[in-house]
């Protein structure tokens, strides 16, 4: 009988979290419900015969290229805010303060 989850996704949280060097962020990721939705398919497939296998650990592969994306997303949009507030913080300490906008 196939497992609802997979016996060891906190260890590989904790793995990952570590290897980042970001050992404080597991606990977040470990409420991921698509990191959970992984966890589930992974271990479903570990109890499944290899067609139904392949079939469950192609979706998992599909969130987490999913998740991939919504990480680097996230980063970029930092990255953007950072960028954004950097400027407007310069635009600030100009003589004469921040240019006034265009009408």
């Amino acid at each position: 009988m196939p497992t609802d989850r997979f016996p060891d996704t906190a260890a590989f949280v904790e793995a990952a979290a570590a290897e980042l060097g970001r050992p404080e962020a597991a606990a977040r990721a470990r409420r991921l419900a698509a990191l959970a939705a992984v966890g589930r398919l992974c271990g479903r497939a570990a109890g499944a015969d290899a067609a139904r296998s392949a079939d469950l650990l192609a979706t998992a592969a599909s969130l987490c290229d999913g998740l991939r994306v919504a990480a680097r997303a996230a980063e970029l949009m930092r990255i953007d805010a950072g960028a954004t507030t950097a400027t407007a913080r310069h635009e600030a300490d100009r003589p004469g303060g921040p240019t006034p906008p265009i009408p």
